[in-house]
């Protein structure tokens, strides 16, 4: 092939996306998963520092909000990128058993 028909190739959206090995629909699962994940994380921890601090009172609702928000956005910002990762190093693996075989 020539080279011009290769970077056209490389150029279309379809190809971006699936070259990393994640689509649109992946992506999604991972945002949610991520944001589930972060979430309750740090739900959990925050819920743990109001125990530990004397019990669970109005006074701590707020800062457990807060907190259970950060960690919804953290997890959204990162699932797609742990996602990806996990993408790549399993398209790398077929890669590599196509080529043995």
């Amino acid at each position: 092939r020539p080279t011009g028909e290769r970077q056209t190739r490389r150029n279309r959206p379809e190809s971006r996306t699936h070259r990393g090995g994640t689509c649109l629909k992946d992506m999604g699962r991972w945002t949610a998963k991520g944001a589930a994940v972060g979430g309750g994380l740090f739900f959990a921890l925050s819920m743990y520092r109001s125990v530990a601090s004397g019990g669970p009172s109005m006074s701590h609702l707020n800062p457990i909000g807060v907190m259970t928000v950060i960690g919804f956005t953290v997890g959204a910002l990162v699932g797609p990128l742990i996602g990806a990762i996990f993408a790549r190093r399993s398209g790398l693996r077929d890669e590599k058993k196509r080529e043995s075989v």
